[in-house]
């Protein structure tokens, strides 16, 4: 019984009795480690109320998918503190709950040696079928990526380096319950681009 809500995460747990808990985190991705954390406070012996309570008052660390703003035009959520393919994978499907705009900056991942030009692939492929547009901090696999966008059913995505003129055109398509996700520390310069919209 998961809900994953923008600013939330709900879900049914049981062991011997259900219990339901709710997280407020942003993402799906949470879920594992958070099972994982309540089936390990059950086996040292604390009881449910008291993990339902604990759970409930969990926050994200700074700049770790933290929803910095959030109004009913725009939400923005930082996750620039790093940078790594599940992670990519997980602000896309994040992403996938709003019904506006939706906006993925990323500061492509240079540390994976011969694996980055498929892994750029792939976030193109998903971004291709979730984002309206896939910005990048720098030029580095920008070829990876189009081509992923490419290979995606909807093809749906504009990619482009990140620069004033991408930063007016996503602004001037800010519509109802759009969001603009940053990934990667070179992506946190250009947040204050769209904190006053």
């Amino acid at each position: 019984n998961i809900k994953v809500s923008k600013t939330s995460l709900e879900f049914d747990y049981l062991n011997k009795i259900k219990s339901h808990f709710k997280a407020n985190l942003s993402g799906s991705q949470h879920l594992t480690n958070l099972i994982l954390s309540i089936k390990t406070a059950n086996l040292l012996g604390l009881d449910s109320p008291l993990l339902k309570k604990a759970v409930s008052k969990l926050t994200t660390p700074d700049k770790t998918m933290q929803i910095i703003k959030h109004s009913p035009s725009l939400t923005l959520i930082d996750d620039t503190n790093n940078i790594n393919f599940e992670a990519v994978i997980a602000g896309l499907k994040y992403l996938k709950l709003f019904s506006g705009l939706r906006v993925f900056f990323i500061n492509p991942i240079i540390e994976m040696g011969d694996k980055s030009e498929n892994i750029h692939r792939e976030i193109g492929r998903i971004s291709g079928d979730v984002c309206h547009y896939l910005i990048t901090t720098n030029g580095n696999y920008y070829s990876s990526l189009l081509k992923g966008i490419n290979a995606s059913d909807k093809k749906m995505t504009n990619l482009s380096i990140a620069d004033n003129k991408s930063i007016e055109q996503i602004a001037r398509n800010i519509s109802t319950d759009s969001a603009i996700l940053f990934s990667g520390k070179e992506s946190a310069k250009w947040i204050y681009k769209f904190k006053e919209l």
